[in-house]
């Protein structure tokens, strides 16, 4: 089961500060806050019983005692009450502020609808995401801790051969204890974790960093915990208009993705590896499909991959299945990475990841294990006329949380002071985020890094049904629909989440958000992907501060097949049943004669034409999220085109590479996970033949 809401919606990142002295003493906002919480949850006005006011009153006051200790938080809270007219914010009667809320999200400023998008994404998952929510929905949230983690812990955590790695304080510098490393790889996510085992399997000897914790598989339901993401989950791009998710953890999105598994073999990811070839950016014996077949082979034997037997389809993909066929599209069944019902080992989860599937494996080799390190945040390769020849990183303090083993090589390293690792060759395998990062921190100069960034942008659709849905009962996701990947870019995957997320994504006031979670077990929705191509103007580069931005916006092209995707997706849920569908957006649309539809849902398949005419897409009055980057280090066969060469070497570098999601050319036309689990392995074979 998937809950991902909070590490996909945290987002207080992006705000302005008042001007110097202008911020109040926290407890004066207090009001404000209350003023707002009252506006998401009026629960005075709602049918509720006292116990339940009650229950919403301390999620009130608990959310603000973290709140007041939030600079973003109190900057939000701030600007509300004195940038948006007279009389103050919380001064105004509970209708004037949930007009001044909805203004905002309509607003010509995009500072103004970032401001009401990031008090209603914060309020609305404080509120549904506190225990109060599945009370409201009238469901129990299964628990993210193994209910026995120290027994777990115990008899799980394996015993990894150490002394064959040692930190000389003296130097800072981390090394084997005979010899040099022949690579450090940088980052732990598919591909990284597949060429690490690789390399390691022929005999090399590989030291692996990575950023984030280290979760034993099976201790926690890692894809609910925001601490497991980058930045917390709370990254969006520069605008504010996408929300960005992906994994900072051991196994990096293999830890922490809803485990769709498309294989590199299907039509869609061929046609886009041989239209690469026909543009010249490979070369006609690169990734053919015999070679990819047996990579991807390998791949799934490891990871465990599965298919999905039809009678697993539980009643929220049925939705998709039936309303797609009936339609005439072709429902197809999704290869999952996960365990079947009733057969994993944890009962919080049923991952497998490429921590489960490669990397304990590798560890505990006793003749040549891989070395690990967690919670190393590299910052730069260290470049001379040599070429790269190390990396630096610093140690960050362990994560005192469920399930984690720290230090598993008992290095002992002293943290936030710089550690240096020397190797013969330098593979950068940390994202399409990470990577460019990286390299631009490195002082590479190729103006092509980071460039045209690739993120598959989604959007949700939800409908209310007259027949129970239960959305979590079962297979959390089955079912997909390609038809329209090949000519329009744009596939609807079927997927499951809690109450908070519904919450959050349903448009309208407060009290309209609260009678669709009421009726939670008759709501059920799926997801609508676009295969966007690179775009020069969208980017990830440095700030001022040498931090990442991502800079991102859909043009025009995107914008119109989006819209006929998400159309499609509500007649799609008409054809289904729905007697009621939800877009996540405040966007006001019109009916043919040019008055305002009046509701914030639609209640019949002819309006979806309405959504393919006037969907703007606007930044911050839309939900659209992002768990796919790709392309920012595209491989061509010229420097003057691309960052990496066919053979994955950073063009102008000798001996660094970049083995990840950042070079592929374009899209790779579906979700990436598969095709980077077989990338790391067939770089493997180009690095070591």
């Amino acid at each position: 089961m998937k809950r991902t809401a909070a590490a996909l919606l945290a987002v207080l990142a992006g705000c302005s500060s008042p001007s110097s002295g202008a911020a109040p003493d926290p407890s004066l906002l207090q009001p404000v806050h209350e003023a707002v919480f009252d506006v998401y949850l009026p629960a005075d006005s709602l049918p509720l019983d006292e116990v339940t006011k009650q229950a919403a009153s301390l999620v009130c006051r608990q959310s603000w005692e973290q709140f007041q200790r939030d600079p973003g938080m109190r900057t939000l809270l701030w600007t509300l009450e004195h940038r948006t007219g007279e009389p103050a914010f919380s001064a105004r009667p509970r209708e004037a502020r949930a007009a001044l809320l909805l203004g905002l999200h309509h607003s010509e400023s995009n500072d103004q609808r970032r401001l009401a998008q990031q008090l209603r994404v914060t309020y609305l998952s404080t509120i549904y995401g506190a225990p109060l929510g599945p009370a409201l929905a009238g469901i129990r949230v299964p628990p993210v801790e193994h209910p026995a983690l120290e027994d777990y812990l115990r008899s799980k955590t394996p015993v990894f051969p150490v002394g064959r790695v040692i930190y000389d304080p003296d130097r800072h510098e981390l090394r084997p204890r005979e010899g040099t490393f022949d690579y450090a790889i940088v980052g732990s996510g598919p591909a990284g974790s597949a060429l690490a085992f690789q390399l390691r399997a022929k005999g090399k000897s590989v030291i692996l960093l990575e950023a984030g914790p280290f979760v034993l598989p099976g201790a926690l339901e890692t894809r609910a915990v925001p601490r497991l993401m980058e930045s917390s989950g709370r990254r969006t791009s520069s605008d504010g208009g996408l929300f960005v998710r992906t994994g900072r953890t051991v196994g990096g999105g293999t830890a922490v993705n809803v485990d769709l598994a498309f294989a590199p073999t299907l039509p869609l990811i061929r046609a886009r590896i041989e239209e690469w070839r026909a543009q010249g950016r490979i070369g006609k014996d690169d990734f053919t499909p015999d070679e990819v077949d047996r990579a991807y082979a390998w791949v799934k034997e490891k990871i465990g991959t599965r298919v999905v037997p039809e009678g697993e389809i539980n009643e929220n993909n049925r939705i998709l299945w039936d309303g797609a066929a009936g339609l005439g599209l072709h429902p197809k069944l999704y290869d999952l990475n996960t365990f079947a019902p009733g057969s994993a080992p944890s009962p919080v989860t049923d991952k497998r990841s490429s921590v489960s599937g490669l990397l304990l494996e590798a560890m505990q080799n006793e003749t040549n294990p891989l070395a690990l390190v967690p919670d190393a945040t590299v910052r730069r390769v260290r470049i001379d006329e040599r070429g790269a020849h190390g990396v630096e990183f610093i140690p960050e303090p362990a994560w005192k949380g469920p399930g984690v083993i720290a230090d598993p090589l008992k290095l002992a390293l002293p943290p936030f002071q710089p550690v240096r690792v020397e190797a013969k060759r330098i593979v950068l395998c940390a994202g399409a985020l990470g990577s460019p990062v990286l390299l631009l921190r490195s002082g590479l100069k190729n103006p092509n890094i980071g460039r045209g960034v690739v993120a598959h942008p989604s959007m949700p659709v939800i409908g209310r049904f007259d027949r129970p849905i239960n959305v979590l009962e079962g297979t959390p996701a089955s079912v997909y629909v390609d038809d329209y990947g090949p000519d329009r870019g744009l596939i609807f995957e079927s997927m499951s989440e809690e109450p908070q997320y519904g919450a959050i994504m349903i448009p309208g006031s407060g009290a309209e958000v609260f009678e669709a979670v009421t009726a939670f077990s008759r709501l059920g929705g799926f997801g609508v992907m676009l295969l966007d191509p690179p775009r020069d103007e969208n980017r990830v580069r440095l700030t001022q501060e040498g931090e990442p931005e991502i800079v991102y916006s859909l043009g025009e092209a995107d914008r119109r097949r989006l819209a006929f995707g998400v159309a499609e997706a509500v007649r799609i849920l008409f054809q289904a049943g729905a007697k009621r569908v939800w877009v996540p957006t405040q966007q006001t649309f019109t009916t043919p004669s040019g008055a305002p539809l009046g509701r914030s849902f639609f209640v019949d398949a002819s309006e979806a034409e309405l959504i393919e005419q006037q969907m703007a897409f606007r930044p911050n009055q839309c939900m659209i999220s992002s768990s796919h980057l790709q392309a920012t280090n595209k491989m061509s066969a010229t420097p003057e085109t691309g960052v990496v060469s066919p053979g994955f070497r950073v063009w102008g570098t000798e001996n660094l590479f970049v083995v990840d999601s950042s070079v592929f050319p374009t899209s790779i036309g579906a979700n990436p996970m598969q095709s980077l689990y077989a990338l790391g392995t067939i770089a493997a074979d180009r690095l070591e033949p």
